[in-house]
């Protein structure tokens, strides 16, 4: 036979070690899920084993302990599996269910029921004095909302915040239509003397003046280099006087003779045609700006030119600081509490060596010797409520003074034959050695199956 444990809350991981790891991913969706061991036991004979639990996939892996059990079987829900147990020796293993993707792990311990002594179970005692006050309950659900109260007067409007910054300048708008022409306004006073401007452009050509009187006359120039004389012909015979002949060519002229004195200075001659025009000269420097002379009346006021094409929106300015809040308004009513949870609790004396445990404290459950040992190993069973219950529970040893003792749940299951939630409770000393001693526990209920 084996012992299982079932999976419920973070109190019952004193008993339970489980785990999931990662692997490879598979097409079946149970595959993709993290599997749960809930109970497990053996065939008669021990050679067949039984899991009970969830999301197993179609082709896992079971093994105890160290060994890979062969002839595994699931059923199409993934929730049963049987596999070949070989032959084990009496102890504690390590149940793994590994899906291909996410492993569950449970510790069983296996022994043989035939060797195991145990009777029958005795009459139940007499209910003990009331126990201790248990744990307050967590906190029950959040009753419904109350009606809403009347609306709040409003608060006090907060202070505007201050301005953002001005925005960029707009787009320069579409051209309006013209607008109708104003009054003249009024003469200005008058304005302060322009600068100099630049000279004006040089003025037409003026009309021929009248000839000058004759200027004196220009000194003599000098004379030009005399030429080479030519050679003298022989001296011919004198003929007889002929008439005159035309005169002949005019020999070359003879070296200049020295300059006489100077005649005295004859009658100016007539005046001679006026020379042509000669080129502009250049411009003078300016003469000193004349004094401004009185400004000219206003004119009259033109037409308005036509108006600009509109800006782009500038940009929005920063939000003004968040005005003060309103007064709060009153706290509704709490709502009902939640109800308390159901649990069974109690204080057990196992102190008597060979003899049934004692209930020294609390109802609604039995306690016996378990079969884990001759001392330290007690079985509680709580009967079956309606509906039916469900547990996760926790255990505390009460150590003698000096002495250090621990607890331990070593296996939690409902009984298939009286349908009572039944969990074994194991005390050790520090050698690891079960002893006697007494201890209290607390069931709590839950949900689910």
């Amino acid at each position: 036979m084996v012992r299982s444990a079932r999976k419920t809350a973070a109190l019952a991981a004193l008993v339970i070690l489980a785990s999931t790891t990662g692997l490879r991913a598979e097409n079946n969706a149970n595959n993709n899920k993290k599997p749960t061991i809930t109970a497990a036991s053996a065939s008669a004979d021990r050679t067949t084993l039984f899991v009970e639990g969830e999301n197993f996939g179609q082709q896992p892996k079971v093994t105890v302990g160290t060994t890979v059990l062969r002839g595994v079987a699931v059923d199409v829900s993934g929730r049963s599996i049987s596999a070949q147990l070989p032959a084990l020796s009496e102890g504690t293993y390590l149940l793994a269910v590994d899906n291909g993707k996410f492993t569950a792990q449970l510790v069983v311990t296996l022994y043989d029921e035939d060797t195991q002594g145990g009777g029958s179970v005795g009459p139940v005692g007499p209910a003990g004095p009331a126990g201790p006050a248990g744990p307050e309950g967590p906190v029950g659900p959040t009753g419904p909302a109350g009606p809403t109260g009347p609306a709040g007067s409003a608060g006090a409007t907060g202070a505007a915040g201050p301005a953002g910054p001005k925005g960029d300048t707009g787009a320069t708008g579409p051209m309006g239509l013209p607008g109708s022409t104003g009054p003249a306004g009024p003469a200005g006073a008058v304005g302060p003397a322009g600068s100099q401007g630049p000279a004006g452009p040089g003025g037409a050509d003026g009309a021929v003046g009248p000839m000058g009187p004759q200027g004196p006359a220009g000194p003599a120039g000098a004379d030009g280099a005399p030429g080479a004389a030519g050679a003298m012909g022989p001296q011919g015979p004198a003929g007889p006087a002929g008439t005159d002949g035309a005169p002949g060519a005019a020999g070359p002229i003879g070296p200049q003779g020295p300059a006489g004195p100077a005649g005295a200075d004859g009658a100016p001659g007539a005046a001679g045609p006026q020379g042509p025009q000669g080129p502009a000269g250049a411009a003078g420097d300016p003469g000193p700006a004349g004094v401004a002379g009185p400004a000219g009346p206003q004119g009259v006021a033109g037409p308005e030119g036509p108006a600009g094409s509109a800006g782009a929106t500038g940009a929005t300015g920063a939000t003004g600081a968040t005005g003060a809040s309103g007064p709060i308004g009153p706290i509704g009513p709490q709502g009902p509490a939640g109800p308390m949870p159901g649990y069974v609790a109690g204080w057990v004396s196992g102190m008597t060596p060979g003899g049934a445990p004692l209930i020294k404290a609390g109802t609604g459950f039995s306690v016996i010797r378990g079969t884990g040992g001759p001392s330290g190993s007690y079985t509680i069973a709580i009967p079956e409520g309606s509906p039916a219950r469900q547990f996760i529970t926790t255990v505390t040893v009460l150590s003698p003074t000096a002495q250090i003792r621990y607890a331990r749940i070593v296996r939690m299951v409902k009984n298939g034959t009286t349908r009572a939630f039944e969990f074994d409770i194991e005390i050790r000393d520090s050698a690891n050695a079960m002893v006697d001693s007494e201890f209290t526990f607390i069931a709590l209920e839950r949900s689910g199956s």
